[in-house]
C-alpha cells in the first residue's frame, strides 16, 4: 500500500530500457526503493498478481506519457508496430539492459515492466480525446 500512496503523491522515476524495435514490446525499469518496496517485500504473492502488476505498470506509464511520446512517436515503424499486436497485460521481466542489438541480464534491484506499444497508442488517443 505504501507503494501506491507514494506513487499517487509524486512522479516515480523510471528508465526506458527497450523501445520495441521489431515486435513493439517496450520495457521500462523502476527501482524497488522508488516504489517504497524491497526485495524482501516482493516475495509476498500479492506483488506477483496480474492485477497489481497491471495497476502499477499502467500508473507508471500514465505518469510518463511525455517521456514515452518523445521516444516512441518518432519511430519510423510506429504505426505498423501499433497494429501488429494488442496489449493484454503488463509483465514483469528479468532485469535487463539494452546493449546494441541484445538484451543482457543485469541484477540491479529494479522491476522491469513490459507492455506493447498499442497500449501507449490507446492512452495517447484517449488523452487527445479528453483534451477536446
Amino acid at each position: 500500500m505504501n507503494a501506491i500512496m507514494r506513487m499517487l503523491k509524486e512522479k516515480t522515476p523510471i528508465q526506458i530500457i527497450f523501445k520495441g524495435d521489431w515486435a513493439g514490446f517496450i520495457v521500462f525499469a523502476v527501482r524497488y526503493s522508488d516504489l517504497g518496496l524491497s526485495q524482501k517485500t516482493l516475495v509476498h504473492p500479492f506483488y506477483k498478481e496480474k492485477s497489481f502488476i497491471n495497476f502499477i505498470g499502467s500508473l507508471l506509464l500514465r505518469q510518463h506519457m511525455n517521456m514515452f511520446a518523445d521516444r516512441l512517436l518518432s519511430k519510423k515503424n510506429y504505426n505498423s508496430l501499433v497494429k501488429s499486436r494488442r496489449h493484454r497485460n503488463f509483465k514483469l521481466v528479468k532485469s535487463y539492459r539494452y546493449s546494441g542489438s541484445r538484451l543482457r541480464l543485469k541484477n540491479n534491484h529494479m522491476l522491469n515492466f513490459r507492455f506493447h506499444i498499442s497500449l501507449f497508442n490507446r492512452l495517447l488517443r484517449e488523452r487527445k480525446h479528453d483534451d477536446l
